[in-house]
């Protein structure tokens, strides 16, 4: 048994060109993928569809972007990440909403972020042809380009409004820039989609106001899963 597939479960020969990575996996999640579990590695759950290697990767930065330099030794050529993210209150965003950042800013760093060392961000971005190609489809007409930060405390969030309004930040996740950065590092594609689970301000994530929202959050997630596989048709 490889090292690969020791963590993912699949040797790199059966990855396929085009993969989502799943920083989390739900009921939601699975059924709109057509799948019933994932298979388990020491590390990462790995499915297969017809069109897409499926990843869990677990959430955090760091494990998704190790999963993304792993796939430097497999077939994968244009890689998806689908998430879940906060909403800032400039946005005008609501639960259920898909956004696809054409910007992020990398403030992995708890320490930083817990000594207000906000300063020395990098900024990440997608791949200009799959950006463009998600807005040609027909039905991501819904879907809002964004800009996002990848920040590194979920309980820190609501106190830093004041950095995510001077930013102009719409959305907040805990990947993004990571899986940018990685997918750049070995020469992939890579383009975001997210659905908006809660609203900084007005719904936290584990508020009952959030839970109320997610039949919203349910049918995003459908329609994002199915923007990914229409994405990855049209590749090949």
């Amino acid at each position: 048994m490889s090292a690969f597939s020791n963590l993912f479960s699949i040797e790199p020969s059966d990855v396929k060109k085009s993969c989502i990575l799943l920083p989390f996996v739900n009921k939601t999640i699975l059924s709109a993928l057509g799948l019933a579990k994932l298979s388990s590695g020491k590390i990462y759950d790995v499915g297969q569809t017809k069109e897409l290697t499926v990843i869990r990767t677990g959430m955090g930065s760091t494990f998704l972007g190790d999963a993304v330099l792993h796939l430097q030794e497999t077939p994968a050529q244009s890689l998806f990440l689908f998430g879940a993210c906060g909403a800032t209150a400039h946005s005008f965003l609501d639960c259920g909403d898909l956004v696809s950042p054409k910007k992020t800013l990398s403030l992995e760093s708890f320490s930083e972020i817990i000594r207000g060392q906000l300063k020395a961000y990098c900024e990440s971005y997608p791949d200009e042809m799959l950006f463009g190609q998600l807005q040609e489809l027909p039905h991501a007409k819904n879907v809002r380009t964004v800009t996002c930060a990848t920040f590194g405390s979920l309980k820190l969030e609501e106190e830093h409004r004041w950095f995510f309004e001077r930013h102009a930040v719409d959305v907040v996740d805990m990947e993004c820039s990571a899986f940018f950065e990685a997918a750049q590092h070995i020469k992939r594609k890579a383009l975001a989609i997210f659905c908006v689970t809660d609203l900084i301000s007005q719904k936290p994530l584990f508020s009952e106001a959030a839970k109320k929202d997610q039949g919203l959050i349910d049918k995003g997630i459908v329609q994002g899963i199915k923007l990914i596989k229409n994405l990855s048709e049209g590749l090949g």
